[in-house]
């Protein structure tokens, strides 16, 4: 029997042999066809689904991971992308499970500690011009981490406890600043997990994890040069899940679940700054921000699932069948408070003030439902699997005090198809096609709830001083929901040959086929009305009557007035994904594994991959695709993300001076697209392509990680002693991560870097 689709499992004994960056999300972007939590083309982040134990991690409002446990309290992490069935939804990216240890009968420990002294991190900026204006690479000052965890029987063969608890220090100063000050993070954690034989055929399992973190002086880089003007990102977050499992027959087994995550979340200005003021100052020329933090959120989670399903084996129609159908029902609110510190935003061009951006800030709170209900069969005969699955999703989003506000019903299909060629294991065709939605998230609807909301105006600033309003957009203005609303999803085709060369070793080649549509946006239905302006573009230098200026630019200005925006599906708003796969893994034999994988993919369409553009973030927003007429009158048919990586995972047992372990990560990356973009204030303050969009491209990038590791018996060879040294980064290659768009004296100037070399030291002690 073999699967239509194509998981990937990471043993915590292979993690624990590489250098990772020590978190869930590292582990997925180990995974063929994800990089920088971009999964198969999806959107940043936002379009993955995070899991431990099947209890999502994702937050109700935005999607982001709500909590984050320490990498060594994993058993396996499970990626799930291509071919996934019905049981799997709410993603449109990938799904990364990890799943926790338990106890056992045996007594276990783990203790590890890592560090990292200031030496032992190099300066990988050699590329970047020299100069006053040079920026540094990322300094550390300070970093370790202490984790410890223990599992053991309370009673033998009945009940078992595991447990875990983690403590992280980092200091450091970011790529680009310069200044005295320096982040400085705080991450406390720890988790316990029960493991009960309640009787023949029932057990059960529970878990509760608390995660806590401060991060202070969080945005300190190359926008924010000063303590007293960036932000303390602080965090107080839990997760818990129930299990109870009742095999009452060889053929059958019942599983019920119960978990969810609280918590909240917030994002305020470094002291003597606060909510109230200063208001935070803008230098547009050198894109810095000179006081105080421009914007503060708070964020309150709260989500509770529970499940229910049933999974039979069944001998019919001259094969055999697993069986598995499931009801899921979900509840969670959030709340959200966001504003401008002090009201407003004021921006500095040429040494005078020239616009602002004013707002008092909104409270928000959104109210989740779910109700999810799936069947799916795996149908075994001759050497053929038929995989047919059906998952059905009822979306309920509504505000206090009033009823639901928005609701979609998706529809998601599932077939796959597995073919033994030979009838020996060793060639198998997969063939899939699955059509997966994503979670609905409160941001969507959270215009419905008007009762702490204040309007956002745009002024700029006459010569004499005085302040003139261009733009308002108030919270009493008409937005409806459009009728025939559809929850944004992906189509997604795939077929691979997997064919095993040695007992040990497979190659597999895939190829991936996604189409995703049904953006969701608010929609100007008057966009006809909006104004059309033209500018000289200034050049990339942003100073008008210079050689390097170009030719005129066009831009919009929106109708006076209250404007009735519209929730709905923008028909201009979509992307397509196309990749070829070559993927190779060698079990662990003869002291080495390793799997390598080749990526080459290409992306068309309206939308980029850009962080949370599936829930109407940026792109889909009003300013965004079918809300203006800048983006409609430059809405392309280009290639938005043509991509293409290469990845390497490999350790090895070597025999030489006693024995010792060996383990490296290998990566290289095409760079991402980008555009140059002017900014004017007159007629009014917009922004504006100055470019053909995504025409200019960041550097490829590669970097070889390496791990080495010695182990010594201790207490009559009960227990190992470990020794570990992680280098990052070992050639020291530094390429820029990012540039700075907009026409001016910062135009090309590294927006982010490379981290250099870096070296740690790790001790671990298991038992």
């Amino acid at each position: 029997m073999h699967a239509t689709g194509s998981p990937v499992n990471y043993s915590a004994e292979l993690v624990q042999r590489l250098p990772t960056g020590r978190s869930l999300t590292s582990i997925l972007n180990l995974a063929p066809g994800v990089t920088e939590e971009v999964a198969f083309g999806g959107t940043q982040s936002s379009s993955n689904r995070v899991s431990i134990d099947g209890v999502g991690l994702n937050a109700s409002y935005l999607g982001e991971q709500w909590v984050r446990p320490h990498h060594n309290w994993f058993s396996e992490v499970q990626v799930v992308a291509v071919g996934a069935p019905a049981e799997y939804g709410g993603f449109t990216g990938a799904i990364a499970n990890g799943v926790l240890r338990s106890g056992a009968n045996r007594y276990s420990g783990l203790a590890d500690y890592v560090t990292v002294r200031p030496s032992w991190s190099g300066d990988n900026t050699s590329r970047l011009p020299t100069g006053a204006r040079r920026p540094t690479p990322r300094t550390i000052l300070g970093w370790w981490d202490l984790e410890g965890q223990s599992g053991a029987p309370i009673v033998r063969d009945r009940l078992w406890l595991f447990a875990g608890a983690s403590y992280v220090d980092h200091e450091y100063r970011n790529f680009a600043y310069a200044g005295p000050d320096a982040t400085h993070e705080t991450i406390p954690r720890w988790m316990v997990k029960a493991d009960a034989s309640v009787a023949a055929g029932i057990q059960a399992q529970m878990f509760f994890l608390r995660d806590t973190s401060d991060i202070i002086g969080y945005d300190l880089g190359s926008r924010v040069r000063t303590f007293e003007s960036s932000s303390d990102f602080l965090q107080r977050k839990s997760a818990w899940n129930g299990r109870v499992t009742w095999t009452p027959s060889n053929d059958t087994a019942l599983e019920f679940r119960a978990g969810g995550h609280f918590g909240a979340s917030s994002r305020q200005p470094r002291p003597p700054g606060e909510r109230s003021g200063p208001s935070a100052v803008i230098d547009l020329d050198a894109q810095t921000i000179l006081r105080n933090t421009p914007l503060y959120v708070w964020t309150d989670s709260k989500a509770v699932t529970a499940t229910a399903s049933v999974t039979h084996y069944l001998a019919a129609l001259a094969g055999r069948h697993e069986f598995r159908a499931g009801i899921e029902l979900g509840r969670s609110r959030g709340t959200e408070e966001s504003g401008y510190t002090g009201g407003g935003v004021y921006h500095y061009a040429g040494g005078a003030l020239v616009y602002a951006d004013l707002w008092d800030g909104d409270r928000v709170r959104t109210r989740n439902s779910r109700a999810t209900f799936y069947v799916q069969d795996r149908w075994s005969f001759w050497r053929l699997t038929i995989e047919p699955g059906l998952r059905m999703d009822f979306y309920q989003g509504a505000i206090p005090g009033q009823q639901t506000v928005l609701s979609t019903r998706p529809i998601g299909l599932r077939l796959g198809a597995s073919w033994d060629v030979t009838g020996r294991h060793t060639t198998v065709l997969r063939a899939h096609y699955g059509r997966y939605h994503d979670m609905q998230f409160g941001y969507l609807y959270a215009f419905a709830d008007r009762a702490e909301r204040n309007p956002v105006v745009a002024a700029r600033f006459l010569p004499d001083g005085s302040m003139r309003e261009v733009f308002r957009l108030d919270p009493d203005q008409t937005t409806t929901v459009d009728r025939s609303l559809k929850q944004s999803h992906m189509d997604q085709f795939a077929a691979a040959v997997e064919r095993q060369i040695t007992s040990g070793l497979g190659l597999q080649l895939q190829y991936v086929h996604r189409r995703y549509g049904n953006f969701i946006g608010y929609v100007d239905p008057r966009i006809g009305e909006w104004r059309s302006f033209t500018v000289q573009d200034p050049g990339p230098d942003g100073r008008p009557g210079t050689q390097d200026d170009g030719g005129s630019l066009t831009g919009y200005i929106p109708y006076a007035g209250r404007r009735a925006l519209v929730m709905s599906n923008p028909p201009d708003a979509w992307r397509h994904y196309d990749a070829i796969q070559l993927i190779g893994r060698k079990r662990l034999a003869r002291r080495w594994q390793m799997e390598w994988s080749g990526t080459f993919s290409r992306s068309s369409g309206t939308v980029g991959t850009e962080a949370r553009t599936n829930a109407a973030w940026s792109s889909l927003s009003p300013g965004g695709i079918g809300a203006d007429g800048a983006s409609r009158g430059t809405a392309r048919r280009r290639p938005v993300h043509d991509f293409s990586e290469a990845k390497a995972l490999a350790t090895y047992d070597a025999p030489w001076f006693g024995g010792f372990r060996v383990g490296a990560v290998y990566r290289w990356r095409t760079g991402t697209r980008w555009h140059r973009l002017v900014i004017v204030q007159r007629p009014v303050f917009a922004i504006i392509p100055a470019e053909e969009p995504h025409s200019r491209r960041t550097p490829d990038i590669q970097q070889l990680d390496v791990r080495v590791e010695k182990t010594f018996p201790l207490l009559r060879r009960r227990a190992r002693l470990g020794l570990y040294v992680d280098i990052f980064n070992v050639a020291n290659l530094g390429r820029a991560l990012g540039f700075a768009r907009a026409s001016g004296p910062a135009f090309g100037t590294p927006a982010g870097w490379t981290e250099p070399r870096t070296a740690q030291l790790g001790i671990r002690v298991a038992f």
